[in-house]
């Protein structure tokens, strides 16, 4: 069922944070009732069909890094302190062992202006040929929130293009995080 996001909002705000709520759909199929102790919450729902997703997921991936889920979430963090671009981006390079070394590396870089930059590595198992890919850090943090396994992986495919978060084990889910494309400037 499709229910708009800003009545998902609100009753997200009026929810007790634990607790049982009943839903049911009416007998229309119009509406969605909320019910949990003294709430009531009705929303409308939108007619149509949830558009399919699965499509702009890609199924094969160039480069993956599987790296500790608390390691990364911690580099993305320090970064979005120094991210101060218009979207607020960090440069995540993910590089493969070098010198018969057992692990690779993943990257994560930020910079401002005035605060200057940050950069932490962490040891990654890396898969596929390096790359360096720009993410907005809240989209990567948000993502991060979600996995609670002691392992992500992160796969990417080119600049610009999304990468997927999934957790390394039997925990079904997956982040699709959308790219940015790296400015260039231009000096006359």
């Amino acid at each position: 069922m499709l229910i708009p996001a800003r009545n998902l909002m609100e009753l997200a705000r009026i929810l007790p944070s634990q607790g049982l709520v009943q839903i049911v759909v009416t007998p229309q199929h119009n509406q969605v009732v909320f019910h949990c102790e003294h709430i009531t919450f009705v929303s409308r729902l939108i007619e149509g069909v949830y558009p399919a997703y699965q499509r702009s997921i890609p199924r094969e991936f160039p480069t993956r890094a599987v790296v500790e889920t608390r390691h990364f979430a911690a580099a993305v963090e320090r970064a979005s302190l120094f991210a101060r671009d218009e979207l607020k981006t960090a440069r995540l390079t993910l590089k493969g062992s070098e010198h018969g070394a057992l692990f690779g590396t993943l990257t994560v870089e930020a910079e401002d202006a005035d605060r200057g930059n940050h950069i932490s590595t962490v040891i990654a198992e890396v898969t596929g040929p390096e790359r360096r890919i720009i993410f907005p850090v809240r989209y990567l943090s948000e993502a991060l929130e979600h996995i609670e396994t002691p392992q992500v992986a992160l796969s990417v495919l080119d600049p610009g293009k999304p990468g997927v978060l999934k957790p390394v084990g039997e925990m079904q889910y997956l982040s699709l995080v959308m790219g940015a494309q790296e400015r260039r400037t231009t000096t006359a």
